[in-house]
């Protein structure tokens, strides 16, 4: 039995030497997918502020809430109640805040 012609020897086609690299960027990119799904974002401070002022189902008392921030003075506390924000006359933009701490029942703060 004679055997088949193999196809891949044309010698007017030249081989694609690059075909090795391109399957490595089609797995790198797949790999850079799967990163990207995997990665979790921070929740902004504007979202974590709303989020504590307008949900009801959280039960934080909001006298026991503080924004540590920082301005020109270091870094400072002030109770959630009293931050005014930047759209409605506040002095300090979202940026500035650090963290928010609820004071917990014992006087300890958990940041």
């Amino acid at each position: 039995m004679p055997r088949k012609k193999n196809p891949y020897d044309n010698p007017w086609v030249k081989p694609d030497y690059h075909s090795q690299n391109k399957q490595l960027k089609n797995e790198e990119n797949e790999d850079d997918a799967l990163q990207a799904k995997r990665s979790v974002k921070l929740r902004s401070s504007l979202d974590i502020y709303h989020r504590l002022m307008h949900d009801a189902t959280l039960g934080v008392d909001l006298n026991q809430v503080m924004i540590g921030y920082t301005d020109m003075f270091g870094d400072q506390e002030i109770c959630i109640l009293e931050w005014t924000l930047i759209d409605k006359g506040g002095d300090i933009p979202m940026h500035h805040i650090e963290y928010f701490a609820f004071i917990l029942n014992n006087g300890n703060k958990l940041i």
